[in-house]
């Protein structure tokens, strides 16, 4: 099956096995892809399989207030690439392809509009002040 290819593809015999990227420079061995991740956001604690798309969310005993993929680290591996996927996590995307996980600002419209509402507060106070 094609390495871009939808399921669960695994690269044919022969192929160089290549790297999936990880936040923060965590480092996998060769022909080993992350199947389950964990990340803090908040009061709360992200569990995400990669193969089945299965999602839990629970409280942290220890809140987080950084960035969530500084508290990112994976909980177990597998042999098969992870589906290709997008998940939307409030101000942050987590997007999984078969070459990497990538958290990214969100697109959804809402948080699109509370990031212009925060900008549009900030440039007030900012004009206050110099005035």
């Amino acid at each position: 099956m094609h390495p871009r290819a939808r399921g669960n593809p695994t690269l044919p015999p022969g192929q160089p096995q290549v790297r999936f990227n990880i936040p923060y420079g965590l480092r996998l061995r060769r022909g080993e892809y992350p199947r389950e991740v964990e990340w803090k956001q908040g009061d709360l604690v992200f569990t995400v399989d990669l193969l089945t798309g299965k999602r839990t969310v629970a409280f942290s005993d220890q809140p987080h207030h950084g960035k969530p993929n500084e508290k990112f680290r994976v909980i177990a591996t597998s042999k098969l690439l992870p589906n290709v996927r997008k998940i939307d996590i409030g101000e942050s995307d987590v997007h999984i392809s078969q070459q990497g996980i990538d958290f990214r600002p969100s697109t959804t419209l809402n948080s699109y509009l509370e990031r212009r509402r925060q900008d549009r507060n900030s440039f007030g106070k900012q004009r206050a002040r110099m005035s």
